[in-house]
């Protein structure tokens, strides 16, 4: 595909070189007017080597202390679930 893409530029580039419009010193006015073309296509497969996800919990207390408490403990099970699922532990930030 890529030797496809090179021959078509390589042609576009032929037919304006061709036409007088890369010509150096005077410009030149075509008698009929030039029409260039170009289309080009591509695509990239790979596996994905990154993922960034965040993760909170929230809880409601009567008191902050308590709250934060509770909140300290479910991250605790989320990292720890994380870590059985097999992320590595300097993935975890």
């Amino acid at each position: 595909m890529k030797s496809k893409h090179l021959a078509a530029l390589a042609a576009a580039i032929a037919a304006i070189s061709s036409s007088g419009v890369l010509a150096q010193g005077q410009p030149q006015i075509a008698a009929v007017p030039t029409l260039l073309t170009l289309s080009a296509e591509a695509s990239a497969n790979a596996e994905p080597d990154v993922a960034d996800i965040g993760a909170g919990v929230v809880t409601q207390a009567t008191e902050a202390s308590a709250a934060l408490s509770a909140n300290a403990e479910k991250m605790t099970r989320v990292v720890a679930a994380l870590r059985k699922a097999g992320v590595a532990e300097r993935d975890i930030q």
